[in-house]
């Protein structure tokens, strides 16, 4: 689930430690200094733990991939538009590859490719470096292109009533590539059509 501003949250030690590494257990000054880790308007990701009676919702963190977002895109569509995955945290093969956080809630995080080996466990302190330097580093003109054009692909389904996913992302992108319509112009009505064409087939 991706928290945006507006929402109400609660986090359990679960996320505290994806958050910032330390594995302990929440207690009243945690609460109190609640604001040192977030604050109104940052966005964060996690797995919904609870919903509470007041509206409030209490988020759990696997691992230190989760937790505060920064240096990318958030758009949203309908919930009943997101497409059910695996894993809906995936990495899109654009030509600047794109993370992308698909909440089942609707928004979606995009974010240049921030490189984690998945072949061995990476420990808390070397994924909080990756992602303290993809905060800090500035995003190329190249890797700003591919994230408006694969957050206007998103857009281009949303408009025309199609799930969002992997695939249908990927299939709209790749045709506004080979029409070779500007990222500016995709949202236009005509070229909407063009572009979600194959997702509309069958």
């Amino acid at each position: 689930m991706l928290v945006v501003p507006g929402q109400v949250l609660t986090t359990d030690s679960g996320f505290l430690r994806g958050h910032d590494g330390v594995q302990r257990v929440r207690n009243k000054e945690d609460t109190l200094n609640m604001r040192a880790l977030f604050k109104e308007g940052d966005v964060v990701g996690g797995e919904v733990q609870q919903v509470n009676g007041d509206g409030t919702i209490q988020l759990h963190a696997r691992s230190a991939r989760y937790g505060k977002l920064s240096n990318g895109i958030l758009c949203s569509v309908p919930p009943c538009l997101v497409k059910r995955h695996k894993s809906h945290n995936f990495t899109l093969p654009t030509k600047t590859p794109v993370d992308v956080l698909l909440g089942c809630n609707g928004n979606l995080w995009l974010q240049r490719h921030v490189e984690l080996d998945k072949n061995k466990v990476e420990g808390v302190e070397d994924i909080e470096r990756k992602k303290k330097l993809h905060a800090e580093t500035a995003v190329t003109s190249e890797e700003r292109e591919d994230l408006l054009r694969v957050k206007a692909s998103v857009e281009c389904l949303r408009k025309v009533f199609r799930f969002v996913g992997r695939e249908t992302i990927m299939e709209v992108y790749e045709r506004s590539k080979r029409e070779g319509i500007r990222v500016e112009d995709m949202e236009t009505p005509e070229n909407v059509v063009i572009v979600t064409e194959g997702t509309r087939r069958g």
